[in-house]
């Protein structure tokens, strides 16, 4: 009887060929390795990348107008053009209530209950802002209290509503012979602005001083 082979036996090209099959799974593990590697690599620069997008963005702050009396008058009138006066007049003119000009002095707290408050009257500075002009040979202007000046006053000249031109200034009491003199003193020319029609007038109390703000349009 012959002898069969054993079927389980290896031949040597079975041996190299199951060499060749481990190191090529070999291999393709090393590869699998390397791109989950690569790919955890990504996810983290991705999302540290994502908490970069959407983290909030923080403006730098934002700057206010000096708190100096001296530039006042320069910071608004220099920076605002025509146009720009001509489309706040209008508004300004018709929110000026005609006061009568009361040169009477107003000292101490106004407030009744509070440290800041907007104060009545103009203090007698439009019958100032005119004595300077016709003492200069301008004619006179129309005007008197208006919200807008008080506002801007309360901010210490400052904030939306002290347009389109202003001038402001800080008393110990309501003078407004005095605020004229202080604006003069620093701001002729915008007193003397042969183009204004209008002077709006507006006083506040803030921290124990009395703010004065001159409005004028054009």
């Amino acid at each position: 009887m012959t002898e069969l082979p054993d079927p389980l036996e290896l031949t040597a090209d079975d041996e190299d060929e199951s060499g060749a099959s481990r190191r090529h799974a070999l291999w393709a593990l090393v590869v699998l390795g390397c791109l989950a590697l690569i790919v955890g690599c990504l996810m983290v620069l991705l999302g540290g990348g994502g908490k970069t997008r959407h983290a909030a963005n923080i403006l730098p702050p934002v700057p206010t107008q000096s708190t100096s009396p001296h530039s006042s008058v320069g910071a608004e009138s220099t920076s605002r053009g025509p146009h720009s006066s001509a489309s706040s007049q209008d508004t300004t003119s018709t929110s000026a209530a005609p006061t009568g000009s009361s040169g009477a002095v107003r000292h101490g707290d106004p407030c009744p209950s509070s440290s800041t408050c907007v104060v009545d009257g103009d203090g007698g500075a439009l019958a100032a802002v005119n004595a300077y002009r016709t003492s200069h040979g301008l004619s006179a202007v129309n005007g008197g209290v208006s919200p807008n000046a008080q506002t801007c006053a309360q901010n210490k000249g400052s904030g939306p509503t002290c347009v389109p031109h202003y001038a402001w200034t800080s008393l110990p009491a309501q003078n407004g012979a005095k605020a004229v003199a202080k604006i003069a003193a620093f701001g002729s020319d915008w007193l003397l602005d042969r183009s204004t029609q209008t002077v709006s007038v507006g006083w506040a109390y803030v921290g124990g001083q009395y703010e004065c703000v001159l409005l004028k349009a054009p």
